[in-house]
């Protein structure tokens, strides 16, 4: 995977959730310690998952995903 520009890391920690948590149910970028690298996930209000809806996760940190602007016709 090729790391892109613009995008930063943000630290997550499961101790203080309120204050380092993305926005609920948003998919987000995941550096996930368990399979150590990057994969997707979101935040459910409680816990971290992966995009399979797994919470058999360790996440460190998030990032927003960078998406495009529309195409244009």
């Amino acid at each position: 995977m090729t790391a892109q520009t613009g995008v930063s890391w943000r630290p997550f920690d499961y101790e203080d959730k309120a204050a380092t948590a993305p926005p609920t149910d948003r998919m987000v970028w995941i550096w996930e310690t368990f399979e150590e690298g990057v994969d997707l996930g979101y935040f459910d209000g409680f816990t971290m998952r992966t995009a399979a809806g797994s919470d058999d996760c360790h996440v460190t940190h998030w990032a927003f995903m960078d998406v495009p602007p529309g195409p244009q016709s």
